[in-house]
């Protein structure tokens, strides 16, 4: 049987050190060392096969951080298709992840998503993968007591203006680059020059794949074996 595993590797740009480790077993560590974001940004990357956080970066920290691959054996009949039947209008793909960005200051915070093919481990079989983003979703946080969600908050508004799903396949020409930049501005619509305090903001959204299943059951275009497919994620902020 082909076993899948979705290698998730978290590089935050001129903001941390990152080593990720992928040795011969089922179980990939990933290990981050020497973290320090500043801008008080918290990234949470969630596994959506199994429920569980695959890391969780917060401003400040130092100690490092291991999380899992996705493995997508156990939904493989769900990920497996075609990417003619994808609907652009909303995330109709087969949600592998979902992230969480978080912070209190103003300004402009891009995040990004390298996505590539799956690979045979050891050999260059390749096959290919559809992925889509979408589920957008940027909010001022309340308190416990307060269950209200707004994109205006106390003079702040927060926007993202490119919520329109988007599909990529990535091939052996390199990798796409999914990208969302995420506004946290004045009541004018204008971003302060020098970061300022506001109330808790939070943009989610979520990646899912397609795996072509004409490539998944040709043994010559994909040989059994372990089939790998990093996905780069970086957070700037300007």
């Amino acid at each position: 049987m082909k076993r899948f595993m979705l290698i998730v590797s978290i590089f935050l740009i001129a903001a941390s050190v990152l080593v990720a480790k992928a040795g011969d077993t089922d179980i990939a560590d990933f290990t981050i060392k020497a973290f320090k974001a500043g801008q008080g940004i918290k990234l949470l990357i969630n596994n959506r096969v199994d429920l569980n956080d695959i890391l969780e970066i917060a401003d400040g920290s130092t100690t490092d951080k291991k999380g899992t691959d996705i493995k997508l054996n156990s939904v493989i009949d769900q990920v497996l298709g075609s990417s003619a039947g994808l609907q652009q209008t909303g995330l109709s793909s087969f949600i592998i992840f979902s992230y969480r960005l978080e912070g209190g200051l103003s300004g402009r915070y891009t995040i990004s998503f390298d996505v590539s093919p799956l690979k045979r481990d050891g050999s260059d079989h390749v096959i290919r993968s559809v992925y889509q983003i979408g589920n957008f979703n940027t909010v001022f946080v309340g308190s416990a007591a307060d269950t209200g969600q707004t994109n205006t908050r106390d003079g702040w508004r927060i926007e993202q203006t490119d919520t329109a799903v988007k599909t990529e396949e990535p091939d052996s020409s390199g990798n796409p680059e999914f990208s969302e930049t995420i506004t946290i501005s004045d009541a004018n619509g204008s971003v302060p020059s020098e970061p300022q305090a506001t109330p808790n903001w939070a943009a989610r959204g979520a990646v899912g794949i397609v795996v072509s299943y004409s490539d998944y059951i040709d043994n010559e275009i994909a040989p059994y074996g372990m089939y790998y497919a990093p996905v780069t994620v970086r957070v700037t902020a300007d």
